[in-house]
């Protein structure tokens, strides 16, 4: 049997689905609440408890309401605020996106976001809204704290958006951990891993 080289993390919203990611083989949770919205910020409470549960790395997700990425000044104070009440208490990941109003990467709202936080962060699939997604990569490369892309390759799903996705591992490996998401599931993560080789893969089914 040939031994997986990549990783996998699991987005939940709850602490039973935590504990079925993690006895599943999870080797990394993205921690968020509402994941019908695709995801915002957890209560801290369910961030306490999984502290308390494991020493797999635990990405929570700051994301202050549905809807689109573009945040007013007074929700980009409250994800800043999210992000220092977090990682006091131990977090050192988080997963974040924002855009403009033309849809390019807010880079301003980044910068003001990370700097002075010793975290790294996850931009995630708001990437995948913007036009020009490999000349937005190439933007954020220059926020330092930036360090992984959750990504469908600017497509619905992971599959139609291999090709993307490929040229995104392989133009920018050195600089990024490019996580392909998107209806990734126990059943299309091997053949999508054949064809992309990226280290990570996301998905809420993608243990079975």
């Amino acid at each position: 049997m040939t031994k997986t080289t990549y990783k996998i993390e699991v987005c939940i919203d709850n602490y039973n689905d935590a504990l079925k990611a993690i006895n599943s083989g999870a080797h990394q949770l993205e921690v968020c609440s509402h994941l019908y919205l695709d995801g915002l910020t957890p209560d801290i409470e369910l961030v306490e408890k999984l502290l308390s549960l494991t020493d797999k790395e635990l990405k929570v997700m700051i994301r202050p309401r549905g809807g689109n990425f573009i945040y007013t000044s007074e929700e980009k104070m409250v994800m800043r605020q999210e992000v220092e009440s977090f990682e006091a208490l131990g977090i050192n990941h988080f997963v974040v996106g924002m855009l403009l109003q033309d849809n390019t990467i807010d880079i301003q709202g980044m910068q003001n976001l990370t700097e002075n936080i010793e975290s790294e962060f996850t931009f995630h699939k708001a990437i995948d809204s913007v036009e020009h997604i490999l000349d937005q990569l190439e933007l954020l490369s220059a926020i330092e704290k930036v360090k992984y892309i959750l990504t469908s390759g600017g497509e619905v799903t992971a599959t139609e958006g291999k090709d993307v996705l490929k040229k995104m591992v392989d133009e920018y490996k050195s600089r990024f951990k490019i996580i392909p998401a998107g209806k990734i599931t126990d059943e299309n993560l091997t053949h999508i891993h054949a064809y992309i080789g990226a280290e990570y893969y996301h998905g809420r089914k993608i243990l079975g």
